[in-house]
């Protein structure tokens, strides 16, 4: 069983790493939908999204509002966090 010092640390290392991928993606979801389709998958995350299917004005529409959905949650998680 690990102390609850180093747990806690792993804690908010996973949390920020989490943060950090969350606000990367929304980013560039929100600025260029064509260019998180060529991010690597590991760094994107998409899973099973392809650009076949989002690569539309509309489901560039559909990229873009996700983004700003990941950004504004990290965001308030931030505001929480520091109030």
């Amino acid at each position: 069983m690990l102390p609850p010092a180093v747990g806690r640390t792993i804690g908010w290392l996973a949390a920020i790493m989490v943060g950090f991928m969350f606000t990367f993606n929304g980013i560039v979801m929100l600025v260029s939908p064509r260019t998180w389709f060529r991010l690597p998958s590991w760094l994107a995350g998409r899973g099973r999204i392809t650009e076949q299917e989002y690569g539309t004005r509309n489901g560039s529409l559909q990229i873009r509002v996700l983004g700003f959905i990941f950004v504004a949650a990290v965001a308030y998680v931030l505001i929480d966090l520091f109030r």
